[in-house]
């Protein structure tokens, strides 16, 4: 029976979360072990991971990544708190224009790429109209406060 390629614990054992003591054994550096989830669909097999992975994020200050989908890490990176890579149902390249995420929606710089590359036009900022006099739902709203807001 072959056994079962831990796409997780190789990506560990290769970050700078683990160096080697004075003895030559491997020690764990990081306060924690982060919490790695990689897509088994491309993360498998062995020869899946080593395709993916020309270079290891470091993760000593990572809680989490998960990698959801095809991902591949082309350039030297570094994951800070907790990273989820969405699937996007296409191969992409961890963006090499954003080496260090700190945790922030990556399906949202994802979309904010998009939408750059299609030059799509960002809303202008405009300051608030001028305000006007309340109307009589709108101070019937601010009466009947809801209760959880404290009044």
């Amino acid at each position: 029976m072959e056994e079962q390629f831990d796409a997780a614990a190789r990506l560990l054992k290769l970050s700078d979360v683990f160096g080697v003591g004075a003895d030559g054994r491997a020690e764990q550096l990081a306060a924690e072990l982060p919490r790695i989830e990689l897509d088994r669909r491309f993360y498998g097999a062995a020869a899946d991971f080593e395709a993916r992975f020309q270079a290891i994020p470091s993760l000593r200050h990572a809680n989490s990544l998960a990698v959801r989908g095809d991902w591949s890490f082309p350039v030297a990176s570094e994951v800070l708190g907790d990273v989820v890579l969405p699937d996007t149902g296409k191969p992409q390249n961890y963006p090499a224009d954003m080496p260090t995420v700190l945790g922030v929606s990556a399906a949202q710089y994802l979309a904010s790429q998009e939408a750059a590359r299609n030059e799509i036009a960002q809303a202008e900022a405009r300051p608030p109209t001028a305000r006007t006099e309340l109307d009589a739902d709108e101070r019937r709203l601010l009466r009947e406060v809801p209760p959880h807001h404290g009044r």
